[in-house]
């Protein structure tokens, strides 16, 4: 262990994971370079670093091991978790940093239900 007390994790899933692997959040603030970011710090002890390493090699590894189907409403995202549909990661607009897209694990019948949706958000407009 170092001098530190705390260290930064940026990631929300890697949190996530050290949270479920017994490690213990210290606190949380915002990242002073982009306020609309959480930065969680976590008790610094041994082997934290190894394993937040260890993390983002299988957080990633596994993004593009698995398929998946992007969501960006909100309301959808909602409607397939309901269904019990999972999510697999989130991630951010391109065009706009602040609006998340879901990022659902691929199953069958998963986007007949997206484009049946759709249908009907476009056919309550008209």
């Amino acid at each position: 262990m170092e001098g530190k007390k705390t260290l930064p994790v940026f990631s929300l899933p890697i949190a996530s994971r050290l949270m479920k692997e017994g490690y213990v959040l210290n606190h949380t603030a915002r990242n002073r370079n982009n306020r609309n970011m959480i930065v969680y710090y976590f008790r610094n002890v041994t082997r934290l670093k190894e394993d937040i390493q260890r993390f983002k090699r299988e957080i990633y590894y596994a993004l593009d091991q698995v398929h998946t189907i992007a969501v960006e409403r909100i309301g959808l995202a909602q409607r397939l978790l309901a269904r019990g549909y999972k999510i697999h990661h989130l991630g951010k607009r391109r065009e706009d940093h602040r609006l998340p897209v879901f990022y659902f694990v691929e199953e069958p019948c998963l986007q007949e239900f997206i484009d049946e949706y759709l249908r009907e958000v476009n056919n309550a407009k008209r």
